[in-house]
């Protein structure tokens, strides 16, 4: 026995709500790095700008996915902290803060 499953709704469904959860994922996104930049002036991260200045939301490679990141090497021990200094994070803070934005914004998309 063979079953069919049509995913016709689903695919429109699709279609309609993945241009405007793209344009969310971009605001959000943007939040972000805007977050984690402001976490490091605040924190006094700064020694030559190179960290502040690698913060940024790459370009789009797949759908649905957005990548904040820093351009520095010891963008993690400023996060996480070593054992010769303390952790000063940024980024986590910064998702943390939208986190709310962001399931606000997917259940406003998801609703009729």
């Amino acid at each position: 026995m063979a079953y069919i499953l049509d995913t016709s709704k689903l695919d429109r469904i699709i279609d309609r709500l993945q241009p405007r959860a793209e344009m969310v994922l971009d605001k959000l996104a943007r939040d972000i790095e805007a977050g984690w930049k402001g976490r490091i002036i605040e924190k006094h991260v700064i020694d030559t700008g190179a960290y502040l200045n690698s913060v940024h939301v790459k370009p789009k490679e797949k759908p649905l996915e957005r990548i904040i990141s820093d351009g520095v090497e010891y963008g993690v021990y400023q996060e996480f902290g070593t054992t010769r200094i303390a952790a000063r994070p940024c980024a986590s803070p910064a998702v943390e803060a939208v986190r709310k934005s962001f399931d606000a914004a997917f259940t406003k998309l998801f609703r009729p």
